[in-house]
């Protein structure tokens, strides 16, 4: 089976299920977590993910989505939380 590696986004107007569902298997992921990706987080594992650099939204109460996501990537080994240069989209 064909994975993708690598997915960097800051911005998809439509987040659902099956867009997240498609990231579930990368291994570098690049995310800024706006209100959408919130209501996403809950139910995916990203079972291959072992570098994470997360946005946060200024907007957004991530503690939560971020503790869920993080119990739900078992291989994960870096985790960069960049607070300084977050976006407002």
């Amino acid at each position: 089976m064909s994975c993708l590696n690598v997915t960097c986004f800051s911005y998809v107007h439509n987040f659902g299920d099956k867009f997240l569902r498609c990231l579930a298997f990368v291994i570098h992921l690049h995310l800024h977590l706006t209100k959408s990706v919130v209501a996403c987080c809950n139910t995916i594992k990203f079972s291959r993910l072992i570098e994470f650099y997360f946005l946060p939204d200024d907007l957004v109460d991530w503690l939560e989505p971020l503790m869920i996501l993080l119990r739900n990537s078992p291989k994960l080994k870096s985790l960069i939380i960049d607070t300084v240069n977050t976006l407002r989209l």
